[in-house]
C-alpha cells in the first residue's frame, strides 16, 4: 500500500513516480490526499486498486495512475483532485465518482461500471475506450472543454446524460435505456448511432450518419446535418422547429413523427430521399412540414397546417389534412391508391387510383387516375 500524509518528503512539493515492477498497487486516501504536488504517476505491470475515496483540492494536482492489469476505484469511493485525472489500465472498474474540478478527466482503457451509478466530471472529458455496464446509469459532465468519445458505451438498463457539447472521434454507439444531450453533438467524419428504449433527447447534431434504433422513442430539439443518411427507427418528435439535412442521404422515419404542441413545430428535410413509415402529425400536428426533394409517405396520413413537397409518391391510401398542401414536381403512387387531400391543394402532374381534393385546386400539370 502507499501512504503518506502533507508532511511527508515522499509525497510532498515533488513529484513522485512509483514503479513497484510486477507488484500490484493499493493507493490509501492518506497518499493521494496528502499530496501537494504537480503531477504524481503511478505505474504498476500488475494492478491499481484505490481503497478509498481521494479529496485531494491542491491547485494543480493531476494523478496519472497506468496498471498493466485491472485499475480499480473500490465501491461507494471515488476521486476528486484539482487538476487532470487520467487513469490506463487493461480493464478499468469503477465503482465511485471522477472529478476534476478544474482539469480533464481521460479514462484509457475498457472500463465497466460496477456497483453504483457513475459521475464524471471535468473541465474536459476524454473517453478513448468502451464502457459497458448492464444496470448502471452514467453521467458525464464537462464544464468548459467538452466530452470527446472515442469509443461505445453499452449500459443495458441504466440511462446516459452527457452535459456539456460532445465530439465524436470515432464512429460511436451508445446503448442506454435513456440517453440525453444536454449540449451539441459534433463529428463529421463519424457515425452515431443510439440504440436502447427510452427516450434519445437530442440537440443539434453535425455528424456523418444518425441511426436510432426501433426501441423507445427520439426528441429533437435542434436541427440535424449529416453528409450521410439519417435513419429514425422509432417514434420522433419535433420538440423545437428543426432542419434535418442528409445532403444527397436519405432521412428515413420508420416510425411516427409528432410535435408538441399543436401547430407549433415546423419541420424541414432536405435530403435525396425522404420516408415516412408512419404517421405524421397523427398524435401533434405539426405547423408546417417542408420536404425539398422527393417524400415517399407510407403511413396513411399527414397532418401539419401547412406542407409543401418536392414531389411525393404514395405508398398506401393516404390524407394530406391542413390549410395547404404544395407538390411541385410529380406526384405518384407504388401501387394503385386513393389520395385524399383536406386541404388547399396546387398540384403538379398526378397519377394515383383516385384523387379527392377538399378545398380549393390549382392544376399545374395533367390528372391520371
Amino acid at each position: 500500500a502507499l501512504t503518506g500524509g502533507a508532511g511527508s518528503g515522499a509525497v510532498g512539493a515533488a513529484d513522485v513516480t512509483v514503479a513497484p515492477g510486477d507488484d500490484d498497487v493499493t493507493v490509501s486516501a492518506a497518499f493521494l490526499n496528502g499530496f501537494t504536488g504537480a503531477a504524481i504517476t503511478l505505474t504498476a505491470a500488475g494492478d491499481i486498486t484505490f481503497q478509498e475515496s481521494v479529496n485531494n483540492a491542491h491547485a494543480g494536482t493531476s494523478p496519472t495512475a497506468v496498471a498493466g492489469g485491472a485499475l480499480t476505484v473500490n465501491a461507494g469511493k471515488s476521486i476528486q483532485v484539482a487538476g487532470d485525472l487520467r487513469l490506463t489500465g487493461d480493464t478499468i472498474s469503477l465503482r465511485g465518482n471522477l472529478t476534476s474540478t478544474s482539469g480533464q478527466v481521460r479514462l484509457s482503457g475498457p472500463a465497466s461500471l460496477r456497483d453504483n451509478d457513475i459521475v464524471i466530471s471535468g473541465a474536459s472529458v476524454v473517453i478513448d475506450n468502451a464502457i459497458n455496464s448492464t444496470q448502471r446509469a452514467l453521467a458525464i459532465t464537462a464544464t468548459s472543454g467538452g466530452i470527446t468519445l472515442n469509443d461505445d458505451i453499452t449500459l443495458g438498463s441504466g440511462a446516459s446524460h452527457f452535459t456539456g457539447p460532445v465530439t465524436l472521434g470515432a464512429d460511436v454507439q451508445i446503448t442506454a435505456a435513456g440517453i440525453t444531450f444536454g449540449g451539441n453533438v459534433t463529428g463529421t467524419a463519424h457515425a452515431l448511432s443510439l440504440l436502447g428504449a427510452g427516450t434519445k433527447s437530442l440537440k443539434a447534431v453535425n455528424v456523418a450518419s444518425l441511426t436510432t434504433g426501433s426501441s423507445g422513442s427520439t426528441t429533437l430539439a435542434g436541427d440535424v446535418t449529416t453528409s450521410s443518411d439519417q435513419r429514425y427507427g422509432n417514434a420522433v418528435t419535433a420538440a423545437a422547429d428543426v432542419t434535418l439535412n442528409a445532403g444527397s442521404g436519405a432521412v428515413s422515419f420508420a416510425s411516427t413523427l409528432n410535435g408538441t404542441t399543436a401547430d407549433t413545430e415546423s419541420v424541414t428535410v432536405t435530403a435525396g430521399t425522404t420516408t415516412f413509415g408512419g404517421a405524421v402529425g397523427g398524435g401533434t400536428r405539426l405547423d408546417a412540414l417542408t420536404v425539398t426533394n422527393a417524400a415517399h409517405v407510407d403511413g396513411g396520413r399527414v397532418d401539419a397546417r401547412t406542407q409543401s413537397y418536392g414531389a411525393l409518391e404514395i405508398g398506401a391510401a393516404t390524407t394530406l389534412s391542413g390549410s395547404s398542401v404544395t407538390v411541385t414536381g410529380a406526384t405518384a403512387q407504388a401501387a394503385p391508391h386513393a389520395l385524399t387531400i383536406d386541404a388547399d391543394a396546387s398540384l403538379g402532374t398526378v397519377t394515383v387510383d383516385e384523387l379527392t381534393v377538399n378545398g380549393s385546386a390549382t392544376l399545374q400539370g395533367d390528372i391520371t387516375t
